[in-house]
């Protein structure tokens, strides 16, 4: 190697040794050596290809449950507060049922006349239906006249009229008891899911109606969350239900995706809602999917994200 370099520093003069040390070493490498080289220098992977993004917010399946009351009047007490877990069919808050109770009461009253209605005019059938055939026996023995016989017939059906009136009125005044009842149990609101109280706008002492311009409380009831995400139009045909699914929050830039699911795709256009610019929101038309979590979610209902589909 010594006597190549002085070789090739005699015939080149002024060629600097380092230069040539340089150029020897290099086609040293050639051949084997330079695949090893290209070999171990790393090559990026290749970027996972996606159908399409789309903006989404985070919402629970039938969405938040807006509570009132179908009766009106005073509210006599609140059995929960804001936070509280409820399962279904407790109560959450009271109505006054002074006048609700005394319907029932006179509801009660009626019902109890006309069972007594009933049994007096049932009193007199046997009877009346024993001389009936008494008569009928004489009449047709030829001992009594065929008119007695036939009046004391029609008074049996009289009675059998009185009856049949009488058990129509006891079946009105139990129809009566039994929504006076429901009414006086409609003054009680009860949770009609499990889930937790977000918000009350009542308490005791407030007055309230079924024209109420905003709910009396607000439930989230115990069901999965989901992401309504708005997919342009562009991109509505790349989706199909099933594929894989990644939302991320928007204002987390660190935070990790979480897997999910597109568990369907709506079926009609509409304005988008979440876009921030007024105009592209008149314009641009989406089409709202859901997407279902595939893993643990702890994110909040109205929470902004963004959705990434795969193929």
């Amino acid at each position: 190697m010594k006597s190549l370099f002085l070789r090739l520093g005699l015939r080149l003069g002024t060629v600097p040794l380092a230069l040539l040390a340089a150029a020897v070493l290099t086609g040293c490498f050639d051949g084997a050596g330079a695949r090893n080289a290209r070999a171990a220098v790393p090559t990026a992977a290749a970027p996972v290809a996606y159908a399409a993004v789309a903006r989404g917010k985070v919402d629970v399946e039938g969405g938040l449950l807006e509570l009132g009351t179908t009766e009106e009047g005073q509210v006599e007490s609140v059995a929960v507060k804001e936070g509280a877990r409820v399962a279904k069919g407790d109560v959450l808050f009271h109505l006054g049922t002074q006048d609700a109770q005394l319907e029932v009461d006179l509801a009660q009253a009626e019902l109890r006349r006309t069972e007594a209605a009933l049994r007096v005019q049932g009193a007199g059938m046997p009877a009346a239906r024993q001389t009936a055939q008494r008569l009928g026996e004489a009449a047709r023995a030829g001992a009594s006249d065929q008119q007695r016989a036939d009046d004391a017939t029609r008074h049996v059906q009289e009675i059998a009229e009185s009856v049949t009136l009488a058990q129509a009125d006891v079946a009105i005044a139990r129809q009566r008891l039994s929504l006076a009842r429901h009414r006086l149990e409609r003054r009680t609101v009860r949770a009609p899911q499990a889930g937790t109280v977000l918000s009350l706008y009542v308490q005791p002492g407030s007055m309230v109606g079924t024209r109420a311009s905003r709910p009396l409380m607000v439930l989230l009831p115990d069901r999965p969350l989901i992401v309504r995400a708005e997919v342009n139009e562009s991109f509505v045909g790349r989706l199909k239900p099933g594929m894989r699914a990644e939302v991320a929050v928007v204002s987390d830039t660190r935070g990790a995706p979480i897997a999910g699911q597109l568990a369907r795709v709506g079926q009609t256009f509409s304005p988008s809602r979440l876009d921030d610019d007024a105009a592209l929101r008149a314009n641009v038309r989406v089409v709202e999917s859901v997407v279902v979590f595939t893993g643990p979610a702890a994110l909040r209902i109205g929470q902004n994200v963004q959705v990434t589909f795969y193929d």
